[in-house]
C-alpha cells in the first residue's frame, strides 16, 4: 500500500490523525469531576494518554472534565521544540474547498478558543484575518466560497485595484483578486499546549514527563506502559497521540503508513499590535472532545464516526 499523508490518514484512521487507542477494559460511564479523584502515584488510571500535543492534551482534558481518572505523559513536555504542535503560532483558517466538515470544525473551534481564553484568563487566539491571493477562481476557491455561503462565513472578495491600495507592501501585479476572511487568525501554539496541560492538572489530572514504551500484555491487551524512570503506569485504556512518532512506537503496525511533510515558517517583523504567521493548526480543541468520547464508548456524532471509520485498505499488505 502506498504511504499516506497525515491529512489523508485523518480521513481513514479510527479516532484522529496521530492517535491510536488500546485498552484492557471498556471505560463507559461518564461521571462528574467530584466522583472521580485521581489515583495516587503507581495506582491504575482509567485512561493513560501518551503525547501532550494538540490531540493528546485536549483528549486528556476532556476526559478529565468528564470525570475519568487520567494520566497524561509526554517525553519532553507540552509545546516542546520537537513536537509537531509546538512553535510560536499556527494559522487557523476556515477555507477547505468542499470539505465542509473541516470548516464546521473551525467555526466550533473559534467559539471554544474564545471560551477557554475567558476561562483561563490568557489570550491565545488572535483574529488577524486571512487573505488568499488568486489569479482566478480555481475549483478549490469556488468550493470554498460555496461552503462559506452555506455556513454563513463572512468573507470579502477584494479586487486587484483595492488590493494594491489596501496592501501596498505586497506586489500584486499578477494577482486578479484576493479573498479576505476576517474571522480567522492565529493561535499561540506552544503556549496553547502548555495552557491545556495546566488546565488538565488544575482539574486533578496527573501529568508526567518521561519517555514511554509499551509494557506488559495479557494476550493482545496492553496492561501498562513503562517510563524511562522505570515506573510502570497501568490503565484500562491507552491513547497514543504521538503524531508522526507513531511509526516508532508501533513499527509493526504503522511503518510506512504516514508521511510527515517538512514545513518552513518565516516570521516577519510587524508594527506593534499586528502580525502572526504559521500553517494550518490542527482542530484539537474540537477533535479532542470527539476522541475522548470515543475512548469511553460514546458515539457523539455518526458523521464523524463515518469519517474516521478505519478503511479496510489502510493496513492492507503493500504490493
Amino acid at each position: 500500500m502506498a504511504a499516506s499523508s497525515r491529512r489523508t490518514f485523518l480521513k481513514s484512521a479510527g479516532g484522529a490523525v496521530g492517535t491510536l487507542t488500546l485498552g484492557a477494559k471498556s471505560v463507559r460511564a461518564s461521571r462528574s469531576r467530584s466522583e472521580a479523584e485521581q489515583p495516587p502515584a503507581g495506582a491504575s488510571a482509567e485512561v493513560v494518554v501518551v503525547g501532550a500535543g494538540a490531540f493528546g492534551g485536549w483528549t486528556a482534558l476532556y476526559l478529565r472534565e468528564m470525570g475519568f481518572t487520567v494520566t497524561l505523559i509526554d517525553q519532553y513536555g507540552p509545546g516542546n521544540s520537537r513536537a509537531t504542535s509546538g512553535g510560536e503560532t499556527r494559522q487557523i483558517r476556515a477555507g477547505y474547498g468542499d470539505r465542509e466538515i473541516y470548516t464546521r470544525w473551525v467555526l466550533q473551534a473559534f467559539d471554544r478558543w474564545e471560551s477557554r481564553q475567558h476561562e483561563w484568563g490568557r489570550q491565545l487566539f488572535f483574529r488577524t484575518g486571512q487573505l488568499t491571493l488568486a489569479r482566478g477562481w480555481t475549483a478549490e476557491l469556488t468550493e470554498t466560497r460555496k461552503t462559506f455561503d452555506k455556513l454563513a462565513v463572512r468573507y470579502e472578495v477584494v479586487r486587484h485595484d483595492d488590493l494594491a491600495r489596501r496592501f501596498p507592501q505586497m506586489r500584486t501585479d499578477d494577482v486578479d483578486f484576493g479573498m479576505y476572511v476576517s474571522s480567522t487568525g492565529v493561535l499561540k501554539a506552544r503556549e496553547g499546549c502548555v495552557a491545556v496541560a495546566n488546565a488538565f492538572e488544575r482539574q486533578g489530572g496527573r501529568f508526567l514527563i518521561a519517555r514511554t514504551e509499551l509494557g506488559r500484555r495479557s494476550g493482545s491487551t496492553l496492561e501498562d506502559v513503562v517510563l524511562s524512570t522505570g515506573q510502570r503506569v497501568p490503565a484500562q485504556t491507552f491513547v497514543f497521540a504521538c503524531g508522526p512518532w507513531l511509526p516508532k512506537v508501533f513499527p509493526s503496525v504503522m511503518k510506512d503508513k504516514l508521511i510527515t511533510p517538512r514545513r518552513a515558517v518565516f516570521f516577519y517583523g510587524t508594527p506593534p499590535g499586528g502580525g502572526g504567521s504559521g500553517h494550518g493548526y490542527k482542530h484539537g480543541i474540537v477533535l479532542g472532545e470527539y476522541v475522548a468520547h470515543r475512548v469511553v464508548g460514546q458515539d457523539m456524532s455518526p458523521e464523524l464516526a463515518s469519517t474516521f471509520a478505519l478503511k479496510a485498505q489502510t493496513f492492507s499488505s503493500r504490493r
